[in-house]
């Protein structure tokens, strides 16, 4: 559960500052796929916050999703894409937000 909390964790935090601060990030490299290049970057978060205590990784859920959602709702659905169906990427299923 601690490595699931940590990944949604590490999305929180890459989606804030690149969406609604402009903070540039970086991206996959010249013919790595996305969800390959996400993975990977998820898998480092996740090994060095193992030494987080899970109310750590509380707080920053409470802090951040709250953030977050007023970022999309500010958005719309539309930017979101929440207004699509859901997208397939070799093979994984990127599933929709939802409130």
């Amino acid at each position: 559960m601690h490595d699931i909390v940590a990944h949604v964790t590490h999305d929180y935090i890459r989606k804030l500052p690149a969406t609604r601060d402009g903070q540039p990030m970086t991206g996959p490299q010249p013919g790595e796929m996305r969800p390959d290049f996400l993975a990977g970057a998820n898998q480092v978060f996740v090994d060095a916050d193992r030494t987080w205590s899970p109310r750590v990784l509380t707080d920053l859920l409470g802090h951040l999703g709250p953030q977050l959602k007023q970022m999309w709702a500010a958005r719309g659905a539309a930017h979101a894409g929440l207004d699509r169906p859901l997208s397939h990427h070799n093979g994984l299923v990127s599933f929709r937000l939802t409130q």
